[in-house]
């Protein structure tokens, strides 16, 4: 299996903890609280990487990074991922993930900070980024998408569908 898809397959499996946790579903946390949970448990599948919530770091600096919305001017801004996999201090980028609550779907600044975090020439060169939509409520992901290579891959997004529905999660 490559790194792409044991990647994918470790999410999709933190996914289906986090989507059958009862009590969990039952506190419909807000978004903070569901990306912790969901980093906590990324953290055990992936022990040889730093698991991060909410890290707005790049070595000692702020996380800084350029791009546009829609048809915007690309612009610099400051960026806090809601999760990332990497290797603190060293320019070894695993995972980002942006996730959304299912009642609060506006994710098209997501969408334009995974197409840049995952483009080696924008300075990240995460190898792969995450967008998912949960539905705490019915344990459920209602919509991800996967990009790699500064776009988005309907074939690695079908991919991480297939390993969701696996789990019950899709």
């Amino acid at each position: 299996m490559t790194e792409v898809n044991d990647t994918l397959s470790k999410f999709a499996a933190a996914m289906q903890d986090l989507l059958t946790d009862e009590a969990f579903r039952y506190a419909n946390p807000g978004e903070q609280a569901i990306t912790a949970q969901l980093c906590q448990l990324m953290a055990t599948l992936f022990p040889e990487w730093n698991v991060n919530a909410e890290w707005n770091r790049r070595q000692t600096e702020a996380k800084m990074l350029a791009y546009g919305l829609d048809d915007q001017v690309e612009a610099l801004r400051l960026i806090r991922p809601d999760i990332i996999v990497h290797r603190i201090g060293l320019p070894e980028n695993l995972l980002v993930v942006e996730a959304k609550r299912v009642e609060n779907r506006l994710d098209a600044q997501d969408r334009a900070k995974l197409l840049a975090m995952t483009n080696a020439a924008k300075g990240y060169g995460y190898l792969i980024g995450i967008r998912v939509v949960i539905d705490m409520q019915h344990g459920s992901v209602a919509d991800l998408e996967v990009f790699t290579n500064g776009s988005s891959s309907a074939e690695l997004t079908e991919f991480l569908e297939g390993r969701l529905q696996a789990h019950g999660v899709r």
